[in-house]
């Protein structure tokens, strides 16, 4: 948007009453006789001559010429330059220009990112969830509505794929405590980010980057799939499985086999867990 203080203007009257941008009249929002707001169209970066006009009978008046410079938006920095669908990323640099919805829009790889913040500094938006891994160019557009488009030059951001490196233990009884490390985890995000065992979701008490830790959810004994997913606007994206096998309790001795109360006993065996 832009906004024009003066005298003179009267009042507005059609397409007979214009702000040109070069040869380019720009959408009007506010004429009176003392200001004039609108919209800057689109036109390609550069200088630009801007006149108001009035027309009357083929007869035009027109005011001295003001100059508007034209920019495309520019991205100084990436932070951070990879990430999983659903984490969080923020851009800094100029020309990004005020939010105007669907005028407005952050690419990577072509998919238009979920924005949270955007000024003409500093734009924070969350990976896509459409995203698949690998390297993909990040853009930021404006549009007009007269069918200009300003791109910012390309950076590169790599959307990462879900990693696990090791499950520790792999086997044990419910209610156990695990661990999983490998990479590309991203940040913790609710019910969105989760470690599932088969079908069930594991109570988490650690979720970072590189590794998750919480406890085996209540399952029959049995081998079960262990996967890692993040999940963004319906899209899901899921680590390769690991397995991790649900035991039963097995009691081998109890010594001694009678006491009265109050006195020691011991059970050894396996799978008791801690």
């Amino acid at each position: 948007p832009f906004s024009i203080t003066g005298s003179g203007f009267g009042p507005f009257n059609g397409t007979n009453t214009r702000v040109k941008f070069g040869l380019i009249p720009a959408p009007i929002s506010v004429w009176n006789d003392s200001t004039i707001a609108g919209t800057v169209p689109g036109l390609a970066p550069g200088d630009y001559a801007v006149v108001i006009e009035r027309e009357q009978a083929g007869q035009v008046s027109a005011s001295l010429a003001s100059t508007f410079t034209v920019v495309l938006p520019q991205v100084f920095t990436l932070t951070p330059s990879s990430a999983p669908i659903g984490a969080p990323f923020t851009l800094t640099g100029t020309g990004f220009g005020p939010f105007a919805g669907t005028y407005t829009n952050l690419l990577i790889g072509g998919t238009t990112a979920p924005i949270s913040v955007w000024n003409d500094a500093t734009i924070i938006a969350t990976v896509p969830g459409a995203l698949t891994p690998g390297v993909k160019e990040v853009i930021v557009r404006r549009q007009t509505a007269d069918g200009g488009v300003a791109d910012s030059a390309p950076l590169s951001f790599e959307a990462t794929a879900l990693a696990i490196g090791s499950l520790n233990p792999s086997t044990g009884p419910i209610g156990i405590p695990f661990s999983i490390t490998g990479s590309g985890f991203g940040p913790f995000n609710g019910t969105n980010t989760r470690v599932k065992f088969g079908l069930i979701p594991a109570p988490i008490s650690v979720w970072n980057d590189s590794t998750i830790a919480g406890t085996v959810p209540g399952l029959a004994p049995g081998d079960y799939a262990v996967v890692i997913e993040r999940e963004q606007a319906g899209q899901v994206s899921a680590s390769l499985a690991s397995t991790f096998t649900v035991v039963l309790p097995q009691v081998f001795t109890l010594t001694p086999s009678s006491a009265p109360i109050g006195a020691p006993f011991t059970l050894t065996g396996a799978g008791f867990g801690p």
